[in-house]
């Protein structure tokens, strides 16, 4: 049997850089994140995968800066399950991209980039002619792309972005953040739907909703997850808990396992 791997995880030091992003909008002031004001580190994880049967994790940037590839690289060192580090460079500046890269080329387990595309004032940064080009760099080094967005904007851009850069791989980081709670899901269905169509395009279930239980929308998400999941080809759906954030209400293992 193949090992279950974690493919989103976070590791933070609370008050630092690493937790910024909770202080800026839309996150600022938000009660739904106050159990994630706190630190998480390697050492209070290991004993929820070994109770999860979890053998490897992936570790993805919680701040966007160059301190979290290392961060993160020195965790992958210090324990063997963490078995991928989804770091950050700057997209926006293509030459600085290379410098970046070619920092962590020795680095095995380096294996892909996100930006926090979700707290960036410019809803079409993702689309910014200087912003591709770093996305083309990581193509030609065969590194992944975490997208993170929460707006339908943002996802809508994933089939642009797709076929803009064709050669990279581009991963939905919580599937795009479906409105469970609103109990409406569209426009989310439809777009992640579109996006689903490229080749190029896989999505991750992880981090869906940190809404309050006594505001929870009648959504089932085992229901809608198995069948957005049908969405993508074979093999293009990834399973993450996003540490603490939001999967408490189902078994993430046992989703995954039915698709």
């Amino acid at each position: 049997m193949s090992p279950v791997v974690d493919a989103h995880q976070h590791f933070w030091t609370y008050g630092t850089y690493q937790t910024s992003w909770m202080e800026a909008p839309p996150y600022a002031g938000d009660s739904a994140f106050q159990p994630l004001r706190r630190s998480f580190e390697p050492g209070d994880l290991a004993p929820e995968l070994q109770a999860a049967g979890v053998g490897y994790t992936v570790a993805i940037e919680a701040a966007d800066g160059l301190r979290e590839n290392e961060a993160l690289l020195s965790s992958a060192h210090s324990h063997d399950w963490i078995a991928g580090v989804v770091g950050w460079v700057p997209l926006a500046h293509p030459a600085e991209v290379e410098r970046a890269l070619e920092a962590c080329a020795d680095e095995p387990a380096f294996v892909g980039v996100r930006h926090l595309v979700n707290v960036e004032p410019d809803p079409d940064w993702i689309l910014r002619p200087d912003v591709l080009n770093g996305l083309q760099v990581l193509a030609a080094r065969r590194l992944t792309f975490d997208y993170v967005g929460i707006l339908p904007r943002h996802l809508e851009h994933v089939p642009l972005i797709a076929q803009r850069v064709p050669d990279l791989r581009i991963v939905i980081d919580h599937l795009g953040k479906p409105p469970i709670a609103a109990g409406d899901l569209e426009p989310w269905g439809s777009l992640l739907a579109r996006a689903a169509q490229m080749p190029n395009v896989f999505a991750k279930l992880s981090g869906l909703d940190a809404t309050p239980p006594d505001q929870k929308a009648l959504v089932s998400p085992p229901l809608f997850l198995v069948s957005v999941a049908s969405e993508f080809a074979q093999g293009g759906v990834g399973c993450g808990d996003d540490a603490i954030a939001s999967m408490s209400e189902f078994s993430l293992i046992a989703i995954c396992s039915a698709m």
